[in-house]
């Protein structure tokens, strides 16, 4: 063999090798990175949390758990009840864990199904500029008097008065009128607002002022100053990841539909 192909391949011999030197000794047993980093995947997860950078907890916590194990055998517990039937159950829920892992690693979802979906659901990609003004409510009284001044404002702002200056005027959000009353931008499918608030927002045109909002502490005059959408390379990881889920969620609806159950009678 050429030696200027065999001094590489003897040199990445070499750095595997030491990569694969024991870092510990369990009970007279070496173990290398390899080794611990697939009891770190494997073992309790809040145990691997707290041991951390300090590898000791864990191995510790493994080898009790083997000698535990060693005396249960010797007991020939795994035959008894009702260490049996939880055994079973345990295996049962494991291997069932397995599959939904390896079913959802094989589901594909291609480029162009993520940009279908794009396409045919432009409406839930809209993002939206608006301004604001809330009208905070603490009792029933109050919660009337706040609706029949929010439709108020809402018809002079349609009449064409001013919004930046309805909302200075009648906003009890201190900090929202430092701001001008700005709210957003706001996309249709984020959810840190509120369904039935995002679905109104989004039925407005620009330049529309909507009529009020509730929540429950207040009302909210909406006025949309811009409508624009979120491009497709920002929401196309988004995409995949939701379109994932919904196959994987179908396939556990089917496998779980075909699950015959049935009550005798007593």
């Amino acid at each position: 063999m050429n030696r200027f192909i065999l001094l590489p391949l003897l040199t990445c011999l070499a750095v595997a090798q030491e990569a694969e030197k024991p870092v510990a000794i369990l009970d007279g047993k070496p173990l290398t990175e390899t080794d611990i980093s697939m009891l770190a995947i494997t073992m309790n997860r809040k145990v691997v949390e707290a041991a951390g950078a300090n590898v000791e907890p864990a191995l510790r916590y493994y080898g009790f758990l083997k000698k535990l194990k060693a005396m249960a055998e010797k007991e020939q517990l795994a035959d008894q009840s009702p260490y049996k039937e939880k055994l079973a159950m345990m295996r049962l829920e494991l291997l069932a864990q397995a599959m939904m892992e390896h079913y959802k690693s094989r589901i594909l979802v291609m480029p162009e199904d993520q940009k279908k979906y794009y396409d045919d659901n432009m409406e839930d990609y809209k993002t939206g500029k608006f301004r604001v003004i809330y009208l905070p409510f603490s009792t029933t009284l109050e919660e009337e008097q706040a609706l029949r001044k929010g439709e108020e404002l809402q018809k002079q702002a349609q009449a064409g008065a001013d919004f930046t200056e309805l909302l200075k005027a009648n906003s009890k959000d201190k900090e929202s009128v430092e701001a001008g009353g700005v709210f957003g931008p706001v996309n249709r499918n984020d959810p840190r607002h509120p369904e039935h608030v995002r679905a109104a927002m989004f039925t407005l045109k620009v330049g529309e002022v909507r009529k009020p909002v509730r929540n429950p502490n207040g009302f909210y005059i909406f006025k949309m100053d811009e409508l624009t959408f979120q491009p497709y390379d920002r929401v196309k990881d988004e995409i995949f990841t939701m379109l994932l889920d919904k196959r994987f969620q179908k396939w556990l609806a089917e496998v779980n539909q075909s699950v015959d159950v049935k009550i005798l009678p007593k």
